[in-house]
């Protein structure tokens, strides 16, 4: 008797995996989030003063590449700078926590984008890797973030 309850018990808990394997959630093959961030940078060895506000917006495309693409207008040191520019984005692999190992491909400035190289060169980061994970909160709502916070929330259609 023990043994038909602990095999029927093993079938149901097979059971119950399997759907639960086959309903869970998945990142969206195709994902749009957008995000506006307010810049007050103050480089106190440079002596450079930057504020301004800039449009971003993440694309997942496929589940191998996206793009990151920046709008927005930068005040440097009194003077604005138009910031118009699309980075293309490898996605590599996944890590055993979730996160995308992100590899940047290249970045396109649009015509209108007139952000000296060096204000660039202090506001982006130098790293070969990033790190993202898209986190599901519920229904069509998801998260993106960083290794240190979370980046933007967005909603799928």
């Amino acid at each position: 008797m023990s043994a038909k309850i602990i095999f029927i018990s093993l079938v149901t808990a097979l059971v119950v995996i399997f759907f639960f394997m086959l309903n869970r959630t998945t990142i969206p093959s195709a994902l749009v989030c957008t995000a506006k961030n307010h810049l007050s940078l103050n480089t106190q060895k440079d002596g450079v003063n930057i504020e301004g506000e800039v449009l971003l917006v993440f694309r997942i495309s496929s589940a191998r590449e996206g793009v990151f693409s920046q709008v927005g207008v930068l005040d440097v040191n009194g003077q604005n700078y138009s910031v118009n520019r699309s980075t293309t984005l490898k996605f590599t692999g996944q890590d055993s926590d979730g996160y995308l190992r992100t590899q940047r491909v290249s970045v396109v400035k649009n015509d209108n984008d007139d952000l000296p190289d060096a204000i660039t060169d202090l506001l982006m980061s130098k790293q070969k890797v990033f790190y993202y994970k898209i986190m599901h909160i519920s229904d069509n709502v998801y998260g993106v973030r960083d290794l240190r916070r979370t980046l933007m929330v967005c909603r799928t259609k």
